[in-house]
């Protein structure tokens, strides 16, 4: 059973509760890897305060209110110690393990249809560079046919 400490910075008051018992507070199953969905829901009980710190009952920090780096996706806390492992880290534990199998790369760049290789005559397709990362327009008969052509319409980063 993992127990947290919650530490009120406004009046100092300490709260140490497990996950189970958060829990069965909200209604939902939380474990430490989407604790931070919730995390700016709490509030003090004493003082009402949104401000506060959080950490593991062995004193690993995973939170302190009012400095924290926000994730990309929802916008919840970033865990300090993923920050200290990954400083370039933008997304949350929880955003890497779930938005990542869910979010959709911008679509390639499409060639009008029936574009066909002026050497052998199969269909052409848009590929981009392993290293460059520039799209080329290349021939589906590859490696039997090795026609290639720079894409001119390339969105630039």
């Amino acid at each position: 059973m993992v127990t947290i400490t919650l530490n009120c910075l406004s009046c100092r008051k300490e709260v140490r509760q497990s996950l189970e018992e958060l829990g069965d507070k909200l209604a939902d199953d939380i474990t430490l890897e989407n604790l931070n969905q919730y995390i700016l829901k709490f509030c003090c009980q004493s003082c009402g305060s949104k401000s506060f710190s959080a950490s593991t009952t062995s004193g690993l920090p995973l939170f302190n209110s009012n400095d924290y780096k926000p994730c990309k996706f929802c916008k919840n806390p970033v865990w300090e110690k993923r920050l200290e492992t990954f400083p370039d880290a933008d997304t949350c534990l929880y955003c890497a393990n779930n938005v990542r199998e869910s979010r959709t790369e911008p679509p390639y760049p499409t060639l009008p249809e029936k574009t066909l290789c002026p050497r052998c005559e199969s269909p052409l397709f848009i590929q981009q560079g392993h290293e460059s990362k520039e799209y080329f327009i290349a021939c589906t008969a590859f490696p039997k046919c090795r026609y290639t052509k720079p894409y001119e319409h390339a969105p630039k980063e």
